[in-house]
């Protein structure tokens, strides 16, 4: 046997080893999970139908529950419908969110209402920048438990609370 076929016998050889290792590897090698996005969910019921809010850091999911006619298998069904999306959305705030399931009412808090009868009081008399300025001290002091997007949600709800009271005048 020459020099020649014996490296090549070696090689055979290392290829069935390096054959054999991966496919070891392949079965040892555990599935790891990682968290892609985490969020929070709220289950609720509105006009006889169940519905999921899924709360992401960018942006709100809602789903309709749904089950499958021949099995008891459920579906999530997403809400693409923007009116019908944002009509989830204005009666969960209203409904869940300001409603009993808010935190205990503190009396040296001003609640959402106080703010909105306050601006509404003397709508002519306010400015966009006065609403803006009583959101910045509510979300910077009374408030500051907030998430980014509560702050940013509840801001837009007083400008366009602030909007409609004007657009008369």
């Amino acid at each position: 046997m020459n020099e020649l076929e014996k490296v090549r016998q070696e090689i055979k050889v290392l290829e069935a080893k390096l054959s054999l290792l991966e496919e070891i590897e392949k079965h040892n090698v555990k599935s790891k999970m990682t968290l892609e996005i985490s969020g929070k969910f709220e289950i609720v019921s509105y006009n006889g139908e169940v519905y999921y809010r899924l709360e992401y850091p960018t942006n709100v999911v809602w789903c309709k529950q749904r089950y499958k006619c021949a099995s008891d298998e459920m579906m999530l069904i997403a809400i693409i419908d923007l009116e019908t999306h944002r009509l989830l959305e204005g009666v969960w705030f209203n409904d869940v969110k300001k409603g009993k399931y808010d935190e205990p009412y503190c009396p040296d808090e001003p609640g959402y209402d106080e703010i909105e009868h306050d601006i509404s009081a003397n709508v002519e008399n306010k400015t966009i920048r006065d609403v803006i300025d009583r959101w910045w001290i509510d979300t910077f002091t009374s408030k500051n438990m907030w998430s980014v997007n509560e702050c940013i949600d509840d801001l837009a709800d007083q400008v366009e609370f602030w909007i409609l009271r004007n657009k008369n005048n």
